[in-house]
């Protein structure tokens, strides 16, 4: 399976192909990365890793769109592109929250112990979720287990995790959490979960944002 993710959800926007998916080991990844803005052309991100993966569009056999949280503009331009192939190509389309990506690379880190996942609501307020790294016998990586599922919390809310020992992480930094360890989501990461996610019609697709 060859798999076309996109994840504009953070300052770091990336699409990334990921090919022979579902074999012990991928036959060939392509990934291009742009950093620094909000602003992303989405198409030459596309034809870019397309080209690293050696694949013409018509060999994509599945797309995975990260749905934040994050930057709602983004967010909204990938889910756009995901519906126009979908209703071009016909193919199954994965919408996968944000926090998966950072949550799998977290675990990748090796990092143990409690750790919340911040990412900037903006009013300063933001959505925050809660984990508990193990480390995983003979792996270099750790396995989470949500304590707490993805909410909208204050300010001081989010100190008192860090009080509390928590190990901070998000996508970008954030001026009142120096010590927050910046993990942004990856298309690639994307990918691989895509391989066991449900699919849906791309039209259902929408952002993942828990303000009424």
């Amino acid at each position: 399976m060859n798999v076309l993710a996109i994840e504009f959800s953070s300052a770091q926007r990336s699409v990334a192909v990921l090919c022979g998916g579902r074999q012990a080991q991928p036959v060939a990844t392509g990934e291009t990365v742009e950093t620094g803005g909000r602003a992303a052309n989405t198409f030459a991100l596309v034809e870019s890793a397309l080209q690293q993966a050696q694949l013409e569009r018509e060999s994509i056999d599945r797309i995975a769109v990260g749905l934040g949280p994050g930057s709602y503009t983004g967010i909204r331009a990938a889910i756009s592109f995901a519906q126009g192939w979908q209703l071009g190509r016909g193919i199954p389309v994965a919408g996968i929250a944000s926090t998966g990506a950072i949550v799998a690379d977290t675990c990748a880190l090796g990092i143990s112990g409690k750790v919340s996942v911040v990412i900037d609501a903006q009013r300063g307020e933001y959505y925050a979720a809660g984990y508990e790294f193990s480390p995983t016998p003979g792996a270099d990586q750790a396995d989470a287990k949500e304590l707490e599922p993805l909410r909208i919390v204050s300010a001081e809310e989010v100190l008192g995790f860090q009080a509390q020992g928590h190990i901070l992480v998000g996508p970008e930094p954030l001026t009142l959490l120096p010590g927050l360890r910046v993990v942004p989501p990856r298309a690639l990461t994307l990918a691989m979960l895509a391989l066991e996610a449900t699919c849906m019609s791309a039209e259902s697709l929408a952002p993942v944002y828990l303000r009424q």
